[in-house]
């Protein structure tokens, strides 16, 4: 049995690393179909990864919505897709949740004034 469980675990692990540079391929894809305006395929490539927690993914498509590339501008849409990456420490994703919360764009404003030294 223990023997068997070793295998399980190998095979495992080699599933696991083979499906993580498929990943980043689709990324990549999802990536160069952007840099060429092609929106819908950057869509359809990183729909699943960021469905599947992938944070560059997720990041990606709240940028489509934030901006209306290939897809309706949707701010509260891009908000949730900002956050769920941010959740991750993706600092792009960060950085827009923030701009949107500072606008009130498809999310609560709240944004603090800056200290007085600083203004």
């Amino acid at each position: 049995m223990r023997h068997q469980a070793g295998w399980i675990l190998l095979v495992a692990a080699a599933l696991l690393s083979a499906a993580a540079p498929s990943r980043a391929q689709d990324f990549r894809r999802g990536l160069s179909a952007f840099n060429l305006g092609d929106y819908a395929e950057s869509l359809r490539q990183w729909q699943p990864l960021a469905e599947g927690e992938n944070e560059d993914a997720q990041e990606g498509l709240g940028y489509l919505y934030f901006k209306g590339l290939g897809v309706t501008q949707d701010f509260a849409t891009a908000a949730d897709w900002f956050r769920r990456a941010a959740e991750h420490g993706q600092p792009e994703a960060q950085l827009f949740l923030g701009m949107l919360h500072y606008d009130g764009n498809g999310v609560r404003r709240s944004f603090r004034p800056l200290p007085t030294q600083w203004t």
